[in-house]
């Protein structure tokens, strides 16, 4: 998996969790710089995983998506939080 497919991944993930009730395929392809590459590779692995479902061009979170992106969200934030903490005097 490249830098740019994780990216995208956890951008993709974040945003749906942020809008539960999905949104069109369009929008996500869009906002991936139109890289249709990109979006039918991380769609299909996020689909496989159980991350996401797409039903007639909509694409929603499933709850195992919610829980990979809670655990992620909550690593990073962890990590900012020792990192500001080593950042001090």
């Amino acid at each position: 998996m490249t830098t740019e497919e994780t990216r995208a991944i956890v951008a993709v993930l974040q945003t749906l969790n942020e809008t539960p009730q999905g949104g069109p395929e369009s929008a996500i392809y869009l906002a991936l710089g139109a890289d249709l590459d990109l979006w039918h590779t991380i769609k299909a692995a996020l689909i496989e995983t159980n991350l996401i479902d797409e039903n007639h061009n909509w694409v929603t979170i499933t709850p195992n998506g919610k829980e990979a992106i809670a655990r992620i969200n909550a690593v990073i934030a962890k990590h900012a939080t020792v990192t500001v903490k080593e950042s001090q005097p």
